[in-house]
């Protein structure tokens, strides 16, 4: 399963925290489009096919903006990180929530090699 989908099959009602990787609607078209290797006539298909990102951003606990470039991203990954390490967020949800997300990256690359 693709993370895109976290919303559509409804994960976000049982994890309490949900880290959201943003970028505008142009930057996803281009990445998508260079990523895969399809039309764009496609990779808007597929994104139209999606939950649209501004419903994303409003569902998010957390957005970081991944319109820059790598080092900026990481950044943004490393304030998000900072919050949720002091949070009051539970270690073993912590856990339970990168367990999960390791499963569906492991997924998706076997999925799509």
């Amino acid at each position: 399963m693709d993370v895109p989908l976290w919303f559509e099959v409804g994960y976000d009602r049982i994890i309490k925290t949900v880290v959201v990787m943003d970028c505008n609607e142009e930057t996803q078209l281009k990445r998508l489009v260079e990523r895969d290797g399809m039309s764009e006539e496609d990779a808007k298909a597929r994104i139209a096919s999606q939950m649209p990102l501004e419903e994303k951003r409003k569902r998010a606990t957390y957005l970081i903006d991944n319109n820059g470039d790598r080092e900026e991203t990481i950044r943004e990954l490393h304030k998000v990180i900072d919050k949720l390490e002091t949070s009051k967020f539970p270690l073993l949800m912590r856990g339970v929530l990168f367990a999960i997300l390791g499963l569906i990256a492991g997924l998706a690359a076997f999925l799509l090699w």
